[in-house]
Order: C-alpha cells, then structure tokens, then sequence
C-alpha cells in the first residue's frame, strides 16, 4: 500500500511551530494547560511516527522490518493516546465538579484498556495489523477499529459539549465542535481509503484554533504591568477551586492610586504599574501575580500562613520606600487583604463579594491597612448575606415596615409632623437596625425598591389615617431619601405618581436629604427638587453641620427647614464652645425663615434651653420612641386631641 503522507508532514511543521511559540511564552499553570501540551507533544509524535512508518512500508528494501513493526505499533500507541487526551482536554473545559469529572474520565477509559489490549496482543495475533512474507503491511481484521475509535470520541465529545454548552463560551464551543466533526470526517474518509493519513493535519488545524482562541496566553496578560490579567486571575481560581486546592489570595490594593495618576500622567502611571507588577512577581511568583484593577493586583499563594506572612511583610516594608516615576519620587500606600479557600470562600462569586467586604472593612482602618479573614470577619460576612437576603425578602413579601417618630412644634406646643423610619425585622437575625440595612441596599441597589416602598406605604399611611382625622392635627410626614434614589432621572415622576394614586396633598410630603446627596447629585438633585417643589412638596436637610454645609450651600437649594442630628445637639448641651457655635447659627438660619428641627432631645430640661433659643421643632425619645403605624396614632391621639379637651 501507498501512503499519502505530504498531508502529514505539513501537519508536523506546523505543529512544532506552535509548540515552540508555546513554550517561548509564559503559560497559566492549569491542567487544561498542561493537558493541551501534552495533546500537542502525543500528536506531533504520532504524526512523526506515522510519516516514517509510511515511509519505511514504502521502502522495505532500506528499512528494517522489526523497525516497521515498532513504528506500526507506536502509531496505534499514539493515536489511542491522543483520543484520549483531548476527551480528557473537552471533560477539563466544561468544568463541574469532581465527581462528574471522574466519572467521565473512567467511563471515557474503557475504549482505551480494549483497544491497548488489542495493540498489545498484535505482534503475536496481527489482529491490528501484520507484515506479510514480502515486508508489506497488511491491516489487520480488528484495524478498523482505530478509527472508529477516533469517531467514537469525537461524538463523545460532541454530546459531553452540548449537555455543558452553557458552560463554555460560545467561541470555544464552536471550535471543540468543529473539532468533533474534522476528526469524524477524517476517520470516516480514512476507513474507505486507508493510503490518505489526514488525521494529523485536522489535528493541526484545530490546534490552530484551540491555541488563538482559547490558550492563547496573550488574552491573558496585561499590557501595561506585564502580570496575568483579570481573566487569568479568574480562570486560576476557578480551577483551583474545581480541584478542590487549598489556597490563598492576597488582594493589593493601590491606595487612591486614581489621585496619583491625576497627578503625574498616564506616561509615567505606566512605569509605575510596571514597576509594581514585577516588584509583585518577585514576592509571590511570576505565575502567581494578577493584575485584576486599575489599581489593584492579586497573589495566589499556597494556604500556609508562614508564606502568607512572608509575603505580606515584604509588600508592607516596600511600600514604606519611595517610588520612581519618571522624575519623580513618590510615596504610595497599599491595603492588603488575604482570604482563603475554602476555609472562607467555595466560588470565585463568594470571593469577589468576600474582597469587596474585607476591603471596606481596610478602608474603616485607614491607609495602609492589613486585613486577613478569619472567624469573626467571616461571621460578619455572613451576616452581611443574610441582611441582603432580609432585604430581598422583604422586597418581595412587601414585608418592610414603617414606624413614625413625631415633631414638636414648640410655637403650636402639640405635636404636628412626624418622620417615617423604616423598620427590617428578619426571623434569623431578629430586629436589623436601619443602620445596618440601609448601607447594604444602597450598594446593592435594592435601595431604589424599597425606598418607593417606604414612600407609597408613607402616602397610604396618609391617605387612610391622616386625611380623614385632621383633628389629628398631623401636618406633614418627613421622608428619607437615599442618594441612590436621587441619581435615578425618573425620581420625581415616579414620586408624583405616587402621590397622586393616594390623592395626598403634595404639601404633606416632606423629603429629607443630606448633604452627601446633594453634592453627589448636584445637577440631577437640582432638577428633582425644582421638579417636585413646583408641585408642591416640601425640603429638609439632614444632619446639617456635620459636613461642610454651610448657610450659603443652603442658599442654593430650596429647602425650608435644617435639622441638627443628636450628635450635634449633644455637644449643644454639654460644650460651651459648641453651644456658642451652634446659637449663632441658630440665629442665622431663623434670619434666613429657614425652620430648625432639633434631633435626640430626652429631657425636660433639654426642652426648656431650647425654648430660651425659640427653637421651632423638636424631636426625640422625650416625646415619643418611633412607632408602628397604629401606635402613633393612638400617641397622638392623647397628646394632641385628648390634651386639647381638657
């Protein structure tokens, strides 16, 4: 027989060109990884075995038949181990966990130990193949066999690509298929005409495609700091996680590394990170160094707290020197926290939402601050969870509550406003204070639904109650915003809405802001409260003083009362410098008819001084601890009517 193997011999080059690319460039350390280069290595041997052995049967004058007999043998070696690796290669990239993976692995075997038995057996039963009396090769009965093994596989692995397509992006998907099918098409081509040898370059071909697509370490590194890049960082941890590895990964974060690319130019911003990434790859490792933010790399370490340790005090010491960019020397700070798995976290979800705890958590401790997780911080995590879930929850079953804390009117001497609080009760964690949940929705975004929530409960709080007593003598209900709320462009559309699907006059609407959403906001903040204060609906600052607000930032919004938070009417109370501050200002805003609401009040003497100061509003557990709907109204139903009777 008379082999066609120009086809193979193009395959061999161009295969060892892209081994030779693939060992030139740094490579991610993953079974996938290696189990792609051992694809390629077995395919290129057996592609050089075939050429030779095709050869050698050409010309069995020049070559020797036990030669002929090896080669043939290798062949069917290496094309058996080729099938299976690249099964081996499809099972590692549709991930799952373990168990499935063994699973596969051990069924996808089966083929192997039945045809090895066969290779084996053939030298002394020619079942594979056999050289007749004139050093010709003859294929054997059961030769057929190797190629419907290819085909076997290849549909194997089709049908493993299409259970898991959602697992796999859909270039890669693409490519394993078009893969599955060349190698059917070759081994089908083959079983009817024996002298082609395709098998290799369809191999080539798809490795190709593999390489550029999915191994192509180029897609994986960054440009600027010459470290692995996020994606990288992500396809490390998730097969360390999948292998179930112990491990650890040290987060550093560049401290207002933004200002300080304001300040000395991308030029040299580019110096720096690079000089940082290998400052870092020499502290945790070439293969261990990630680039996952502008500001921001990772190590993955081994989970052993000695080099943890290490590590982190040699980044701690260096970042105490200075740095060079460009012509300039500059000191930079860096936060680092560590956080393990799976002792603190099972999924890359789990440790994306772990860091971004771990590191508010650094910025509550200043610059430069060392962060390891352990027990507490991973109890106050779950914690954090379950206050997101609470939220959730809430959302859903309409389950938030809104309790209301009334205002004295130190002119009417009744009480005549009240303050909508919003109340989180969760079965696990029992009563969550608004402290604690309103931040968590605020960064998560549940703020927007449950701040409506509290603002329509608020209006047919209203409507119901409110309206139909006046006798009540309940002016106005004071509601809280969120900033996030502010930034939404449809704010007062959906506010207006509100109010008139429960026909509450506008005017008894009082929407409380601080100073954060204003400054944070400004244009939009402006826009709304035009908006909603031409319909009628009325303004308060919150916690005025305790940022930079100042009577002319008041000048440029309409609001029409201030409120001083306990904190600041405290120091009212007990410093006389504070005292003194704090009447000027009183006096100042009164000048400009802007009504002051004092916060915190608990005692009658408290209450005396600030009538000396004619005060216009107070609040505070003196008069009443906030309350569930139907409490305050029987509250206000002694202090205001049953009073006035007698």
């Amino acid at each position: 027989m008379i082999f066609v193997y120009e086809f193979e011999i193009a395959a061999l080059v161009f295969m060892t060109i892209f081994l030779l690319h693939f060992l030139v460039h740094r490579q991610l350390p993953l079974m996938r990884t290696r189990l792609f280069l051992a694809y390629l290595i077995s395919s290129m041997a057996g592609c050089a075995v075939n050429i030779l052995s095709s050869w050698g049967c050409a010309n069995t004058d020049k070559m020797p038949l036990w030669l002929n007999q090896a080669l043939a043998f290798l062949f069917f070696v290496l094309e058996t181990v080729c099938c299976y690796i690249f099964f081996w290669y499809t099972i590692q990239m549709c991930g799952g966990d373990g168990k499935w993976k063994n699973r596969m692995l051990r069924a996808g075997a089966i083929p192997v130990f039945m045809l090895a038995f066969l290779i084996f057996a053939t030298p002394f039963t020619g079942w594979m193949y056999y050289f007749d009396e004139g050093k010709g090769y003859v294929p054997g009965v059961w030769s057929s066999l190797i190629y419907f093994s290819v085909i076997g596989y290849a549909l194997a692995e089709l049908i493993i690509l299409i259970v898991n397509r959602n697992k796999i992006r859909k270039t890669n998907q693409v490519i394993m298929v078009l893969y599955s099918l060349f190698m059917m098409c070759s081994a089908g081509m083959q079983l009817y005409h024996r002298e082609l040898l395709l098998n290799s370059i369809t191999r080539a071909v798809v490795l190709l495609l593999i390489y550029v697509s999915m191994q192509n370490p180029g897609s994986l590194v960054d440009s600027v700091s010459d470290r692995y890049n996020e994606l990288a960082f992500r396809i490390m941890v998730r097969d360390k996680i999948e292998h179930r590895q112990s491990f650890t990964v040290v987060y550093l974060h560049l401290y207002k590394f933004n200002h300080i690319s304001a300040v000395i130019g991308y030029k040299n911003v580019d110096s720096l990170l690079e000089q940082v990434g290998r400052f870092f790859a020499a502290v945790g490792g070439e293969e261990n160094t990630y680039r996952t933010q502008t500001h921001e790399f990772a190590l993955i370490m081994p989970a052993e707290e000695a080099a943890v340790e290490k590590a982190v005090s040699a980044v701690r010491d260096r970042f105490l020197q200075k740095w060079k960019a460009g012509n300039l020397d500059l000191m930079m700070r860096v936060d680092i926290v560590t956080a393990s798995s799976p002792e603190h976290f099972e999924s890359i979800s789990e440790m994306n939402a772990l860091r971004d705890y771990l590191l508010e958590c650094a910025k509550t401790k200043g610059t430069g601050a060392l962060i390891m997780a352990d027990e507490g911080l991973k109890e106050e995590y779950r914690r954090l969870n379950r206050v997101e879930q609470a939220i959730s929850e809430a959302i859903e079953k309409d389950g938030l509550e809104v309790y209301y804390q009334p205002i004295y009117s130190m002119k009417d001497k009744k009480l005549v406003a009240a303050e909508a609080l919003a109340r989180l009760h969760d079965e696990a964690l029992g009563n969550i204070s608004p402290a604690e949940f309103i931040p968590v929705a605020e960064k998560n975004g549940t703020i927007i639904e449950l701040g409506r929530q509290i603002f329509e409960k608020c209006c047919r709080f209203i409507a119901d109650e409110l309206l139909p007593r006046p006798e009540l003598g309940i002016r106005s209900v004071h509601v809280n915003l969120s900033v996030i709320q502010c930034i939404q462009p449809d704010m007062a559309e959906e506010f207006i809405r509100i109010i008139e699907k429960y026909r509450v006059p506008p005017c008894m609407i009082n929407l409380e802001l601080t100073e954060r959403m204003t400054l944070d906001a400004t244009d939009l903040m402006r826009t709304h409260m035009k908006k909603l204060g031409e319909y009628g609906v009325r303004f308060s600052l919150d916690d005025y003083g305790t940022g930079s607000s100042n009577c002319a930032y008041l000048i440029d919004y309409s609001f029409g009362m201030v409120k001083f938070d306990k904190q600041m009417m405290d120091s009212y109370f007990a410093n006389e410098s504070a005292h003194i501050i704090l009447k000027n200002e009183f006096k100042t805003l009164k000048g400009l008819g802007i009504d002051i609401v004092a916060e915190g009040i608990e005692t009658k003497a408290q209450v005396d001084k600030l009538e000396e100061e004619d005060m216009n509003y107070i609040q505070g557990y003196y008069f009443a601890k906030p309350a569930p709907g139907q409490e305050f109204l029987r509250l206000i139903q002694a202090q205001n009517v049953q009073k006035a009777a007698y």
